[in-house]
C-alpha cells in the first residue's frame, strides 16, 4: 500500500542531484513503522524536499525537509518518489 499525492511524472528521490529540489508524491507504506518515522521527519506526500548531498559509493542522500536535515539510506531514498519543483 502506498500513499500518492498527485499523478505526475516522477522519479526516485535518490535520482536527484545535490542542490535539486522536489515535491514528494509517493512514499512507501508497506512498513507502518517506517511510514511513521518518515512522517515524523516531514517526509510526506505534498511536502517539498531538497537534496543537500549525495554521498558517493552508495552512501546516504542528505535531504532537507520542513522538519530538518536528514541522511536517508540510498535504498530508502530510491523508494520515495518526487516530482521536480518548477
Amino acid at each position: 500500500m502506498e500513499h500518492v499525492a498527485a499523478a505526475a511524472r516522477t522519479r526516485p528521490l535518490a535520482g536527484l542531484g545535490a542542490g535539486s529540489c522536489g515535491t514528494i508524491v509517493r512514499i512507501p507504506l508497506d512498513d507502518p513503522g517506517m511510514a511513521a518515522e518518515l512522517a515524523a521527519l516531514r517526509l510526506l506526500p505534498g511536502e517539498p524536499v531538497g537534496v543537500i548531498e549525495v554521498v558517493p559509493l552508495g552512501g546516504p542522500v542528505v535531504v532537507q525537509t520542513a522538519g530538518g536535515v536528514y541522511a536517508l539510506g540510498r535504498r530508502l531514498a530510491a523508494r520515495i518518489e518526487v516530482c521536480d519543483n518548477p
